[in-house]
């Protein structure tokens, strides 16, 4: 299993700044200006760029279930939405 070392790249998308987005975020900002000259050349609706995680973000829902056995309520700043797959 790996372990990222770095630091994440922020997600600056409202309600979107989940560790799973940070990864994707982090690892598709070196291929930004690539992507731009594929648009360039191809158009944007003629390439398409898949990226994808898996678990990355399990444990902000563990954490956030922890403090919903201690509190009774979520945290604030936690929402069901931002782990399921979509």
């Amino acid at each position: 299993v790996g372990k990222i070392k770095e630091a994440l790249s922020e997600v600056t998308l409202l309600g979107e700044d989940t560790r799973n987005n940070r990864v994707l975020t982090t690892a598709l900002n070196p291929l930004v200006s690539d992507i731009s000259l594929l648009k360039e050349k191809y158009g944007p609706k003629r390439i398409g760029v898949v990226i994808g995680t898996s678990t990355s973000g399990i444990s902000d829902g563990e954490k956030a279930i922890r403090f919903h056995l201690d509190q009774g309520k979520f945290p604030e700043n936690y929402h069901y939405r931002k782990q399921e797959i979509s």
